[in-house]
C-alpha cells in the first residue's frame, strides 16, 4: 500500500463502476474488482460512485451500483437524476434516494439545462435539500444559472466535478474560465470542488501531471481554499489518458503543502459523506 502523501487516509470523490465496463466490454464486476485493487494499493477509504444512464448503453446503472452499496460499506452511490426524469415525475429523486441512493447525480451540459433545472419545482430542490451529497457535471456557463437555486441548499453538500469544467468555460484565461465556479464556490457555502479530470485540460501530448491542469489548481487554492477541494480519480474514464498512480499523485502538482494534502486528499470529502 502507496502512504497517503499528507498522512491520514485517502477518500475518493469520483469514480464509476459500470457492471459490465465502462465501454460495455468487459465480465460482469470486472471494474469493481479491478478498483476495489487500486483500493488496497493506494490507501482509499470510501469513494463516491457517480452513477450515470445518459446513454441506452448505461440504463440500470443506478439500480447496480445500490446493489453494490448495500454490500460494500466503501461505496457510496449516487444516482443519475435525467432532468426529463425529474421533469415529468417531480418524487423522482426521492424515490432514488429511498430506493438506497446515497445521494444525486446530475450532468447540465446542454445548453439552457441549468436554467431548466433552477426552474423545476420547490418540491424537487426540498427532496434535494435531504442532507445528502450531488455531484454535478456542469458546464461553467450553466453553472452560472443554477447558481442561486445551489445557494437555497441548507443541508445537502454540492460536489463540482473535474475542477469545474473550466475547459469548457468562457474566456480564454485561467481566472476568466473559472469565474463561475469560484462565484458558485463563495455563494452556496456546501460547495466542494473535484481535483478530478485534470486530463481535460491537457493537450494530447502532454503527460500527468498534466502542465496545463496546475494554473487550475493553483487558481482553486488561492481563491478557495484548499478546505473546498476533494480529491477525485474518475476511474475509469481517466486511464485513457494516465495511470491510476498518477492521478493518485496530486502532491506532484507542486500546489499544496502536506496539511492541504491532508485535507483535499481525504480530510474534506470524509466531513461531508454520509455515514457509511
Amino acid at each position: 500500500m502507496t502512504e497517503v502523501a499528507g498522512g491520514g487516509t485517502r477518500h475518493d470523490s469520483h469514480i464509476h463502476l459500470f457492471e459490465h465496463g465502462f465501454r460495455s466490454d468487459t465480465e460482469a464486476g470486472q471494474e469493481l474488482a479491478t478498483y476495489e485493487g487500486l483500493r488496497a494499493e493506494h490507501g482509499i477509504g470510501r469513494a463516491v460512485v457517480v452513477g450515470f444512464e445518459g446513454n441506452p448503453a448505461h440504463v440500470g446503472n443506478n439500480a447496480y451500483i445500490t446493489r453494490l452499496a448495500a454490500n460494500h460499506d466503501w461505496i457510496v452511490p449516487l444516482a443519475f437524476v435525467d432532468l426529463a426524469a425529474v421533469t415529468a415525475n417531480p418524487t423522482h429523486a426521492r424515490e432514488l434516494r429511498d430506493a438506497g441512493a446515497a445521494g444525486w447525480s446530475a450532468y447540465v451540459q446542454q445548453p439552457g439545462a441549468g436554467a431548466a433545472w433552477a426552474e423545476l419545482p420547490d418540491q424537487v430542490w426540498d427532496d434535494l435539500d435531504g442532507g445528502s451529497v450531488l455531484s454535478l457535471n456542469i458546464d461553467p456557463g450553466e453553472l452560472a444559472a443554477l447558481t442561486p437555486r445551489l445557494a437555497s441548499l441548507q443541508h445537502t453538500t454540492v460536489l463540482l466535478s473535474h475542477l469545474g469544467l473550466p475547459a469548457r468555460g468562457p474566456g480564454s484565461s485561467v481566472e476568466e474560465r473559472l469565474a463561475p465556479v469560484v462565484a458558485a464556490a463563495r455563494a452556496v457555502p456546501r460547495l466542494l470542488v473535484k481535483s478530478s479530470g485534470e486530463y481535460a485540460t491537457a493537450g494530447p501530448d502532454e503527460q500527468a501531471p498534466f502542465p496545463s491542469a496546475k494554473p487550475y489548481l493553483q487558481h482553486l487554492r488561492e481563491q478557495l481554499g484548499a478546505e473546498r477541494l476533494v480529491w477525485g480519480s474518475d476511474y475509469v474514464p481517466m486511464l485513457n489518458r494516465q495511470t491510476f498512480a498518477s492521478q493518485v499523485d496530486l502532491a506532484s502538482y507542486g500546489v499544496f503543502d502536506e496539511a492541504e494534502l491532508r485535507l483535499v486528499e481525504g480530510e474534506n470529502l470524509a466531513r461531508v459523506l454520509p455515514h457509511g
